[in-house]
């Protein structure tokens, strides 16, 4: 169990994306079929590090998570901290098992061209081929305002031409598991250090 929970806290430590899209478009996909096999495990650690058994992880027990891993409580609490505000998406104070479930991804998995198709036909609300402003405003309107809506689609606009082609929406999830993939590099040359 100590060997997966590290494996799971180790992921969720790699989490990175200051691209909001990319978050969307991330939770979309966790929030679809996963192999049930996958879902087991994850839903294990899940339940493991929830030991309230309240549905969610607080900065507490991803702090005690953490501690098993690390053994040095102000490090763990640094994580901790860390992890929160990467992966806390709804800022609520806590992770809840989608979150969690977006932070754990297997990338070649979920990322897929199968599934980079489905999230892009997703988020194209009108089936055009493109996501536009529009699209994202239908699909965010009462989540978040325009400034939010407008950078969600400018940040991945290559050519800014104000919409999405698959190839742009592809890139820039590539890009995610390109520098998923370079820490989680980092992180195990500093576990080789310490050891």
């Amino acid at each position: 169990i100590e060997v997966e929970l590290g494996t799971v806290l180790g992921k969720l430590r790699a989490f990175r994306t200051q691209m909001t899209l990319q978050k969307a478009v991330l939770a979309y996909i966790a929030s679809q079929d996963l192999p049930k096999d996958e879902e087991k495990k994850l839903k294990g650690s899940f339940d493991l590090l929830d030991e309230g058994k309240t549905g969610v992880i607080t900065k507490d027990e991803l702090i005690k998570g953490y501690m098993i891993v690390f053994k040095d409580e102000e490090k763990a609490k640094a994580e901790a901290e860390r992890t929160m505000r990467r992966i806390d998406i709804n800022q609520n104070g806590t992770i809840d098992y989608n979150e969690f479930l977006m932070a754990n991804l297997d990338l070649e998995y979920a990322l897929s061209e199968e599934r980079l198709k489905g999230a892009f036909e997703f988020f194209d609300k009108d089936s055009d081929g493109f996501i536009t402003l529009e699209d994202l405003r239908k699909h965010f309107k009462n989540m978040c305002g325009e400034d939010i809506i407008v950078k969600l689609l400018s940040e991945a606009d290559s050519d800014k031409d104000n919409k999405l082609t698959f190839k742009e929406f592809s890139s820039m999830m590539n890009k995610y598991k390109e520098n998923i993939a370079s820490v989680e590099i980092s992180q195990k040359n500093e576990q080789s250090y310490m050891q």
